[in-house]
């Protein structure tokens, strides 16, 4: 099969120049002191579109910057936020910095946190985007299959400490076998994959839990052969 044959992930169609090497998940989710000290030389790469892959360029460094700081704690996900507040010392990405930090509110209106608790707001499309961006990758890399950008999806985010949607459970219940990934501590997925939907559950840093659940390809034969 030539080049020119195979699809881009992103858009399905076939691979023309200017072509990119796209990570699964972001390079930048893999902290480079962490890529040099243990030679992380495994990640997942998948050819796309050069400009398929910019459009997301953005959303994966708001992506990185809001979620990213919650693994904090980890071994894994410490040198990220170092490196963020590197660059923002540094003035890059402060406009960026700025934004997330104003989406964190002690007091927010109407509402009576638990002592030691914080409300955190975030740009809901944007993070669904990057994470179906993400299992978007996984299943061209396990299946071969496309799914385009504007698919019916739903993603959550579960920080540290927080007790994840009561769909997890059921989930965990029924996903056999280890967690994938080669490196788990800092990115790990598990999923279930029905003829009528997927269930794909991502954790980031050994920190982050991220879930996201769509419908299958086939599901909307199975639709039309229910009502007929």
């Amino acid at each position: 099969m030539s080049a020119g044959t195979l699809p881009c992930y992103l858009c399905g169609k076939p691979l023309l120049a200017p072509i990119s090497v796209d990570h699964v998940p972001p390079l930048q989710f893999f902290a480079q002191d962490l890529r040099k000290k243990h030679n992380l030389s495994r990640l997942l790469t998948l050819q796309a579109h050069q400009s398929c892959n910019a459009a997301y360029a953005r959303d994966e460094q708001y992506f990185l910057h809001s979620v990213g700081m919650f693994g904090a704690r980890t071994y894994s996900g410490n040198p990220i936020l170092k490196k963020i507040a590197g660059d923002f010392g540094a003035g890059k990405h402060t406009r960026l910095v700025r934004k997330v930090l104003a989406e964190f509110d002690p007091k927010p209106s109407g509402i009576i946190l638990p002592k030691g608790k914080i409300a955190k707001r975030a740009d809901g499309e944007r993070l669904r985007r990057v994470a179906w961006k993400i299992v978007r990758g996984l299943l061209f890399h396990h299946f071969g299959e496309v799914y385009p950008e504007d698919w019916t999806v739903g993603v959550t985010v579960t920080a540290p400490g927080e007790q994840p949607p009561e769909h997890f459970a059921v989930f965990n219940h029924l996903a056999s076998g280890d967690d994938l990934g080669p490196y788990p501590g800092i990115f790990a997925y598990r999923f279930v994959k029905e003829e009528a939907g997927q269930y794909w559950a991502l954790l980031l840093w050994d920190a982050v839990i991220v879930t996201v659940i769509f419908p299958s390809k086939d599901a909307s034969s199975i639709d039309d052969s229910v009502s007929s």
